[in-house]
């Protein structure tokens, strides 16, 4: 059985209704390191609305590293998320608070994620901004995460957590 088989079954069955909550259970006898650090809940109200996730809620779930950002920065709220490695589907994603999800490592990512009023750049499959990028969000405060996970791994665990994508 492969990697995929074992792990995307179990995620897919945490996804419920929205009416109703799923459980990370870290205690769970199934737990492998590819779940969620649990308890995570999915992060929906009972009225069908979005939780608003923190910053620091996502290094959690993705085991993802702060490049750059403090703990104020990391306390910011994000509504959304957006995973991309095109800038020009980026500029068509257009909500506020959100979270951009990419493996591009250029500087235009920033620039874009200025633009677009993104709070928070995560860096997939180890990728990591070089020091002008760095810079870059520094001016612009936009936190700055890397996580070892590729794309569709993070969206999904995000997603699991509760995050969700906007409308186009």
């Amino acid at each position: 059985m492969c990697k995929r088989d074992r792990i995307f079954p179990r995620i897919c069955a945490q996804i419920v209704d929205k009416a109703d909550f799923a459980c990370y259970n870290r205690e769970d006898s199934n737990h492998d390191s590819n779940r969620p650090p649990g308890p995570y809940r999915r992060a929906m109200t009972r009225d069908g609305r979005n939780h608003i996730m923190k910053i620091s809620d996502v290094i959690d779930i993705l085991s993802a590293e702060v490049v750059w950002g403090d703990a104020a920065l990391c306390d910011r709220e994000v509504q959304n998320a957006c995973g991309s490695d095109l800038m020009s589907d980026v500029l068509a994603y257009v909500k506020d608070q959100s979270l951009l999800l990419t493996g591009l490592v250029n500087p235009q990512v920033i620039r874009t994620a200025e633009m677009m009023d993104f709070v928070c750049i995560v860096f997939v499959r180890g990728k990591r901004p070089d020091p002008a990028m760095i810079e870059l969000a520094s001016e612009y405060g936009i936190v700055l995460l890397t996580t070892r996970h590729r794309m569709f791994t993070a969206c999904g665990r995000l997603y699991a957590a509760g995050l969700e994508g906007g409308s186009l």
